[in-house]
């Protein structure tokens, strides 16, 4: 994409500024609650200590308090479930008109690998060898289940290239279905990548040394891709889902990346030494003139 397209574009776009991931959604919401609901043995006894010096009032106050707060607790349930019910509904709304993107999106080369390099989050554990690889990405879809409780899978569509066989790579997040009947532990699969000799199998020897390597902590895309990460806390297929997925154009278009998002954070800290500097000054000031009123 040249500059002077760019520049023909609205100013909303240019001026978008990227934002951090978006606070937990309705579903996770419902699973916290369901986590955090105490059993039938914890009683109001146990909410505060019988030696904690308060008075009558203010333990009754605290009892008050709780009550209200399993009251809000309750209404935020019926809100996270009545808005999931909200989004299954606009979910098949959407499905023609992200068919109708999809053309679109066709015509612009390398679209989608763009749209993942500018997202700030994403472009941290991408390498120069995926950056390679995401080059022959051709198509993102995120596919839900009839009931969004149940989970979702990403797609990915490539062209023939280097390093696999595979035309589509496909990651599922099994969620554990329907919250309020019980807690059942999510799951994560993958489609088994089919390696190519040469580079291929060279980006498949790193991936399995960086496996090895890694205390916990993911450190490459394909990494993520076939690790088994508790979806609940996968902000890589948070960031698919919830910020590349409704908008892609805004991250296509915004060309800072993480070099923004670095010179940001050089700028605070210049502004941070400029002020201590300063402060220095002042006190030196300060300093000498209460040594010249001594003399």
């Amino acid at each position: 994409m040249n500059s002077s397209a760019f520049l023909s574009v609205p100013i909303f776009y240019q001026g978008v500024k990227m934002s951090k991931f978006q606070g937990p959604s309705p579903r996770k919401m419902m699973r916290r609650e369901v986590e955090e609901i105490p059993s039938d043995s914890d009683s109001d006894d146990g909410l505060v200590d019988s030696d904690d010096g308060l008075d009558k009032e203010t333990r009754d106050a605290i009892f008050e308090l709780d009550k209200f707060q399993a009251e809000i607790a309750d209404l935020d349930n019926k809100a996270a479930k009545e808005i999931l019910e909200i989004e299954e509904k606009y979910n098949e709304t959407r499905k023609p008109i992200y068919a109708k993107r999809e053309v679109a999106i066709g015509k612009v080369p390398t679209f989608w690998s763009k749209v993942i390099m500018n997202h700030p989050h994403l472009n941290m554990i991408i390498d120069d060898e995926e950056e390679d690889v995401l080059s022959f990405l051709v198509k993102v879809e995120i596919q839900e289940e009839d009931n969004v409780e149940d989970g979702f899978c990403i797609k990915m569509g490539f062209n023939d290239n280097p390093y696999f066989e595979n035309r589509e790579l496909v990651k599922v997040f099994q969620l554990g279905g329907s919250l309020l009947d019980g807690f059942v532990e999510p799951t994560t699969s993958s489609t088994v990548i089919k390696w190519k000799e040469g580079k291929g199998q060279d980006l498949q020897k790193k991936l399995e040394e960086i496996i090895q390597k890694r205390k916990g902590e993911m450190t490459s895309f394909f990494d993520w891709f076939t690790g088994d990460k508790n979806p609940d806390d996968d902000q890589v297929a948070d960031a698919f889902k919830d910020d590349l997925w409704p908008n892609p154009l805004i991250y296509f278009l915004h060309q800072g990346g993480m070099e923004e998002v670095e010179e940001e954070g050089e700028e605070e800290e210049v502004e941070e030494e400029e002020e201590d500097d300063s402060d220095g000054i002042s006190n030196l000031g300060r300093n000498e003139s209460v040594e010249e009123e001594k003399e």
